[in-house]
């Protein structure tokens, strides 16, 4: 695996237009099909055969794990297909405990659990408060099923490694996730969802929760 350090992906000019009017919230997930390139990371993978490759990429407090991999059709119980999908939730109360050893081992569980379903990671992104995921999944898996599979399993067992993540929090991650079709992703819209996501203690709970 290569270490790149000096910087991120290449920046898209024009990520920051599009904002999140073209999606829909349903229950407390975000949907969005469609939307625009990010303002940050270019996330457009090529339907052309590559060579698989992995680099991470250190972006201010973000650990970015991107895996260039040939993209191919599928098939899976009489189904033919190529889906992809933006995956995103954040910490409980935003806190910023997604670092050091955590980080790593959240790193492994994802891919872990992928592996499990038969996904493939192509993008992951573990910040200190947020973790975000392009994952090619099956059809028979919905989106809200990929969202809180990652969501659950990865708490369970990182709150039972890591007892300091039982003790500051009731819950490590937040109830509500945000997912997005693949093609590309608008930075605005990630923003969006992030600055949902600030609950404090003592406000009132929004329904149960993967975590």
């Amino acid at each position: 695996m290569a270490d790149v350090t000096a910087g991120p992906p290449p920046r898209h000019p024009g990520g920051s237009a599009i904002a999140l009017s073209g999606g829909q919230r349903l229950g407390r997930a975000f949907m969005h099909e469609e939307i625009a390139s990010p303002g940050c990371f270019d996330l457009n993978f090529r339907r052309d055969p590559v060579p698989l490759t992995t680099a991470n990429y250190t972006c201010g407090m973000c650990i970015v794990i991107v895996v260039t991999a040939t993209r191919s059709i599928r098939r899976y119980s009489g189904a033919v297909y190529d889906l992809g999908l933006h995956v995103m939730w954040c910490s409980k109360y935003r806190r910023r405990v997604l670092g050091g050893s955590v980080a790593t081992r959240l790193h492994e569980l994802i891919e872990q659990k992928a592996a499990e379903k038969g996904w493939e990671i192509a993008t992951l992104e573990i910040a200190p408060d947020h973790v975000r995921v392009f994952v090619r999944h099956d059809p028979k898996a919905s989106a809200s099923y990929v969202a809180n599979q990652f969501k659950g399993f990865t708490s369970r067992v990182l709150r039972s490694e890591f007892p300091h993540l039982k003790s500051r929090m009731p819950t490590l991650w937040s109830s509500s996730f945000f997912v997005a079709s693949a093609g590309t992703l608008s930075a605005d819209a990630m923003e969006k969802y992030i600055d949902t996501q600030w609950e404090r203690p003592g406000s009132k709970k929004q329904g149960g929760d993967n975590s």
